[in-house]
């Protein structure tokens, strides 16, 4: 008691002071010290990893390009749609059902007929091309691609003008696909036969609005085997044909030779 007595009060100051200074350290030992450790080692692999000035150019450079590629592909399928598809743009779904209304009634059927009578280095021995009915509801316009498979075909000529009429029909004017080649009989005269398939792609940036449904109408339309109930859309071109839709033999009623040829 009598040593206590002699410490002052600077000394208990003093020892104050030192015990401060050791708690201090030790969270700081304890604490801050790994937390900051940490953090130098986060920099240090920041700094290890982060891509050079050279590395930094060679990304800008590939994005650039892939810009240009995106581009290019953009233009390469406008040009591509513009050669091959019809127009049938989905932005407004009224208008767009009286497009897809006129291709498949007036313009597809006797643009193929006409086609495949074109090639004079073969015969047409028989065709069975059929348009299927477009739909009634302009809400089932609003798809990316329609698909036609619009029937068999049976030309007779030798080998090799039976491969180039196939191939010919890349140049369609329409995506078409020939499918299911088969030759038969005797060289040199052979008969080839095929299925034609047309492939049909929309246009939009966006799809409009849904178009609500009226009352369907028990009328029909007249277009013997085709009888598409509630009829047309307003403005259809065809669309009063008495004898059935227009196509050659693909269609009852037949086309006149003599007629001039459907618009596109």
């Amino acid at each position: 008691m009598g040593a206590l007595a002699k410490i002052n009060r600077l000394q208990v100051w003093i020892i104050g002071i030192v015990l401060s200074i050791i708690a201090i350290a030790g969270i700081y030992i304890g604490l801050i010290k790994p937390l900051n450790e940490r953090m130098t080692a986060a920099d240090q692999k920041y700094e290890q990893n982060e891509p050079t000035a050279n590395e930094k150019q060679s990304a800008e450079n590939d994005r650039k390009k892939a810009n240009l590629e995106v581009a290019q592909a953009k233009s390469d399928w406008r040009r591509y749609e513009r050669a091959l598809m019809p127009t049938i743009n989905l932005s407004n779904l009224f208008t767009a059902q009286r497009q897809l209304w006129n291709e498949q009634i007036n313009v597809l059927g006797p643009k193929a007929v006409r086609f495949l009578n074109a090639d004079p280095t073969v015969r047409v021995v028989s065709q069975n091309f059929q348009v299927p009915a477009p739909p009634s509801d302009p809400n089932a316009v609003a798809r990316k691609v329609f698909t036609y498979p619009l029937g068999q075909v049976v030309v007779s000529g030798r080998f090799n003008e039976i491969l180039n009429h196939a191939e010919r029909w890349n140049r369609f004017d329409r995506l078409a696909l020939v499918t299911g080649l088969a030759l038969t009989g005797n060289s040199p005269r052979l008969n080839g036969s095929y299925a034609v398939t047309v492939y049909e792609f929309t246009q939009a940036d966006k799809v409009g609005p849904a178009i609500p449904q009226a009352t369907p109408s028990t009328g029909g339309f007249p277009g013997g085997d085709m009888g598409f109930p509630g009829g047309p859309p307003p403005g259809v071109p065809g669309a009063d044909f008495p004898g059935g839709v227009p196509g050659g033999e693909f269609g009852p009623g037949g086309i006149d030779p003599g007629a001039p040829p459907p618009v596109p």
